[in-house]
């Protein structure tokens, strides 16, 4: 097999992974959906690229064990993308949450804040008859 025919098994197979796991971390709700989204179309874009592209010269540029090694270096670099937008999600969706809950500890502060109020003028009315 040439490395051409490598490359683009690669590319259909990392895109597949990447789709299919995409899919999972949408329904455990993993990532955000601008992340799914994301993630998706790359890996539809590097099924397709896998599909239609034919590199059939690229041995003549790098040999198989250089074109192995940018496998790997890329399947890394995937990984480790992956997990900074895992990270991200998750710090985006706590951020969320910890704004509902300021949003909340304000409306109480407010509502104690206009008791205290009421109870000050009523004790000095009290004070003053």
């Amino acid at each position: 097999m040439s490395a051409g025919n490598w490359l683009r098994l690669f590319l259909v197979l990392v895109g597949g992974i990447v789709m299919w796991m995409t899919l999972v971390s949408l329904a455990r709700r993993k990532f955000t959906d601008q992340f799914c989204m994301l993630w998706g179309l790359m890996a539809l874009c590097m099924i397709l690229g896998g599909i239609f592209l034919n590199p059939t010269e690229i041995s003549r540029y790098i040999s198989n064990a250089g074109l192995l090694l940018v496998m790997i270096v890329f399947a890394g670099i995937l990984y480790l993308a992956w997990c900074f937008s895992r990270e991200i999600s998750a710090l985006t969706r706590k951020n969320q949450e910890l704004a509902m809950q300021l949003s909340l500890l304000n409306q109480e502060h407010d509502q104690v804040q206009k008791l205290l109020q009421e109870l000050t003028k009523q004790t000095k009315d009290e004070m003053w008859r």
